[in-house]
C-alpha cells in the first residue's frame, strides 16, 4: 500500500497491529525497510487520546443460577432485600414442603407448608430477608408432598 508520511513523501507500506513497516528505496539494505514509530508519531503530533468509555459495572446477580419450575425476583440484593417467588409444576391443591440451604451449606428446614391453587401453582410468595443474614449465596427448594416435584430458586445477598 502506498502512504504519504508525515514528511510528506510516498512510501509503500505494510501494517501490523502495533507497527508499520516503510520501504525506502533511497537507502541502501538493510536499511531500506524501517520500522515506523507509531507511539512517537502520534505523540508528537498532539493527536488527543480517545476518552475512554464508561465501564458497564458487572452485574452482581450474574451468578445466581436459573431457577427450576419457578421465578425469583429480584435475583440478588442486599439483606432486607423481598424476594418474590412464583412455583409450579405441582398437582392442584397439594401441600408443598420447602428448606431453604444457607450459603455455608447448612440446611434450614421447615415445618410449614405452602398450598398450591387449583393449577398447581403459587405465585408472589414473599421471602423476607433479614439485614443480619449471611452473605452469599441461598437457595430455597420446594417440594409436592403427593407429586415429589421440586421447583428450585436461587438468590444472592449482597
Amino acid at each position: 500500500m502506498v502512504e504519504t508520511l508525515s514528511d510528506g513523501r510516498q512510501y509503500t507500506v505494510q501494517w501490523f497491529e502495533r507497527g508499520r513497516f516503510e520501504l525506502h528505496p533511497e537507502n541502501a539494505p538493510p536499511s531500506n525497510v524501517l520500522l515506523g514509530l507509531l507511539g512517537r508519531e502520534v505523540r508528537e503530533a498532539g493527536t488527543p487520546q480517545q476518552p475512554q468509555q464508561p465501564q458497564q459495572p458487572a452485574d452482581p446477580c450474574a451468578d445466581v443460577p436459573a431457577p427450576v419450575s419457578a421465578t425469583i425476583t429480584p435475583r440478588c440484593g442486599p439483606g432486607g432485600t423481598v424476594f418474590l417467588i412464583s412455583i409450579f409444576g405441582f398437582k392442584g391443591g397439594e401441600p408443598t414442603g420447602f428448606w431453604i440451604t444457607l450459603p455455608d451449606g447448612s440446611i434450614f428446614g421447615t415445618v410449614e407448608t405452602v398450598q398450591m391453587t387449583d393449577s398447581g401453582r403459587v405465585d408472589d410468595l414473599p421471602l423476607e430477608t433479614d439485614s443480619d443474614w449471611p452473605k452469599g449465596l441461598y437457595s430455597v427448594v420446594f417440594e409436592g408432598t403427593e407429586s415429589k416435584h421440586q421447583s428450585v430458586v436461587y438468590f444472592k445477598l449482597q
